[in-house]
């Protein structure tokens, strides 16, 4: 028992507190669950808003570099392949650059594909069991809300006390 507020002869209304019973496992019960819940709600609100605008923006940056990498590997090799054709470099530098620019095409292409999945968001599934479990959550922390509320015994009609048959301190069952 963790607080006794009537005593016998006392009048009582409709809803006044008689007894507080010990809260110490279900108040900390109810913490957890209002943490669980906020974070649970900051959780699927992030992934309703996406990916942030910096993101996007150095995903682009990063095709855009990988797209000029890709135009001088280009360029190189069209200029190594003249001078090869005209027996001017070895087979070795025509490999060289052939490597290097099928190397910053496929750069090119990663950068492209991460660009675009930033641009298209996260998955619509992913959002769903985002929203789905901040919906749990908050139903937990209803729920140890309203165990909370049974710790507390309110007097359900209008009266006078008869009997205490209780003190501050003592356990009950």
């Amino acid at each position: 028992m963790s607080a006794v507020f009537v005593d016998e002869g006392d009048s009582v209304r409709v809803g006044d507190t008689l007894v507080v019973l010990a809260q110490g496992e279900v108040t900390a019960g109810l913490h957890e669950q209002e943490a669980e819940a906020g974070r649970a709600r900051s959780l699927a609100r992030d992934q309703e808003l996406g990916p942030r605008i910096e993101e996007r923006r150095a995903a682009k940056a990063d095709l855009d570099t990988a797209e000029a990498a890709l135009e001088l590997a280009e360029a190189e090799l069209q200029r190594v392949r003249a001078l090869f054709e005209k027996q001017l470099v070895p087979q070795a530098d025509l490999d060289r650059a052939q490597t290097q620019r099928d190397q910053s095409a496929a750069r090119r292409d990663a950068a492209a594909q991460r660009y675009r999945l930033l641009e298209a968001g996260f998955r619509k599934m992913v959002v769903a069991a985002a929203r789905q479990a901040a919906e749990a959550a908050g139903a937990s922390l209803q729920s140890a809300r309203a165990k909370a509320r049974e710790l507390v015994l309110t007097a359900p009609i209008q009266g006078v006390v008869l009997v205490k048959s209780v003190e501050q301190g003592e356990v009950v069952g």
